[in-house]
């Protein structure tokens, strides 16, 4: 299978005993198949934590498959726990980069495991690491609406009010994705609806300008005020809505009682910005 050798199919059935005879027969450890995954990938991705330390204490070497992934990135990515604890003990890199620049806590984070994740935190790795998405860890649990792996984030003192270079944090990130779940989590834990970008746009004002009404009702209901005005130019929500031409989200703010009189920087109601 795919350039699979006796090795690999043995690591992975996590058959310890045969891995153990088949490396001391003279068995190539460090064989790569057609995607460049050695028997230690195939053990490590399959959870069989017992062979990944036969294999490493029989110096099976950490390789990259063609993805640039390490053992330890499939692990995390389907939640392995054990397997990341053995790995880790014999000095896997904790924040090795993968494809795309993504660490093993980002691919926890992709596949929804908290366990995993708040055991890569446990055991240093970088809360703040930065894919080439430009997502940290947190950012991406939003983007894939992943509240369990956001909770288990927040929890392992990843920090939720960062922001990006534009000034944003995951609260205006969720708020434009309409990740309506994931606004409830970040709220709950602290975010602040209020908090702006370098543009002076609060949450809020990112979701009426993108037209996620949705996202507006969820953050009106964690009591975001839907009249807030921009730090730069005073407009609010509805003036954005009303700009954008987004016919849902002014009716959605004029239901949640935004001012329709409210006037901007230059004295103008959304009314004249019609």
């Amino acid at each position: 299978l795919m350039g699979h050798s006796q090795l690999h199919d043995m690591a992975s059935l996590g058959r310890v005993k045969d891995v153990t005879e088949l490396i001391q027969a003279g068995a190539e450890r460090d064989k790569s198949d057609a995607y460049g995954r050695t028997p230690l990938h195939l053990a490590a991705a399959l959870g069989h934590d017992a062979v990944v330390r036969a294999l490493s204490r029989m110096g099976a070497r950490e390789q990259n498959d063609i993805l640039g992934q390490a053992p330890v990135h499939l692990a995390a990515h389907n939640g392995r726990s054990e397997v990341i604890a053995v790995l880790l003990e014999v000095r896997a890199d904790v924040d090795a980069r993968a494809a795309g620049a993504r660490s093993p806590l980002h691919h926890a984070v992709e596949g929804n495991h908290p366990e995993a994740i708040r055991l890569l935190l446990k055991l240093l790795a970088s809360p703040e690491a930065v894919d080439m998405q430009k997502d940290t860890p947190i950012k991406l649990a939003v983007r894939f609406g992943h509240t369990s792996a956001l909770e288990a984030l927040i929890g392992g003192k990843c920090d939720l009010h960062r922001r990006d270079e534009e000034g944003a944090t995951a609260l205006h990130f969720a708020a434009c994705k309409q990740r309506l779940d994931c606004m409830g989590v970040l709220v709950a834990k602290g975010a602040r609806l209020e908090a702006c970008d370098t543009h002076g746009f609060m949450a809020i004002h990112w979701a009426a300008r993108g037209g996620e009404w949705e996202a507006i009702e969820r953050l009106v209901g964690l009591k975001a005020n839907a009249t807030s005005r921009t730090t730069l130019d005073r407009q609010t929500p509805l003036h954005l809505a009303t700009a954008a031409e987004e016919l849902s989200t002014i009716e959605c703010l004029i239901k949640v009682k935004a001012s329709i009189d409210a006037q901007d920087k230059r004295g103008l109601t959304s009314l004249h910005t019609a």
